[in-house]
């Protein structure tokens, strides 16, 4: 029994380590790429949206802090998308200083609203911090009609308007 519950745990912990971040404990990549991919083939949901999140000045922070003071504002921002995001849609981090939140059953005012809390949670922290302070861009996608026919050409979407925002 005990070779068991010993076996079970290193699986869980193997798990852990192959679809979470980590740096922030979040879905990672991979994840990002497998939540996706079960909406591969078939039409996009009508009811999805999604947000990317790019934290723009993480090369500031890191001059000014260094990569350990980059890998807190990396962590702070994920817990910031966790908080506003609550259960509500699959939140991961698509690489680098880039994030992603994924929501069916989605409108867009619940856009507009993980958006809202997000900005001022991000305040909150600024706030409370004497370092730099986090920024970011985000843009979103939902519905797009024929501008966005699968679920990859609608986070495509979301990712080229956050870079546009940024600029």
């Amino acid at each position: 029994f005990n070779s068991f519950a010993d076996m079970r745990r290193e699986n869980m912990e193997l798990d852990n380590a192959v679809y979470s971040d980590a740096l922030t404990g979040i879905a990672n990549r991979y994840s990002v790429d497998a939540y996706i991919g079960q909406f591969l083939g078939k039409p996009l949901p009508e009811d999805m949206g999604v947000v990317t999140l790019e934290m723009t000045n993480l090369s500031e922070i890191n001059k000014a802090h260094g990569h350990s003071g980059g890998d807190l504002a990396i962590q702070a921002f994920s817990s910031i998308l966790q908080n506003a995001a609550g259960r509500t849609c699959f939140i991961g981090r698509n690489g680098g200083n880039k994030f992603v939140a994924i929501f069916r059953d989605c409108t867009e005012s619940r856009l507009e609203r993980f958006l809202e809390k997000v900005e001022s949670l991000t305040d909150e922290r600024n706030a409370a911090q004497d370092d730099v302070p986090i920024r970011y861009s985000a843009g979103t996608a939902f519905n797009e009609g024929g501008e966005a026919g699968t679920v990859t050409e609608l986070v495509a979407l979301s990712d080229r308007r956050a870079w546009k925002n940024h600029q």
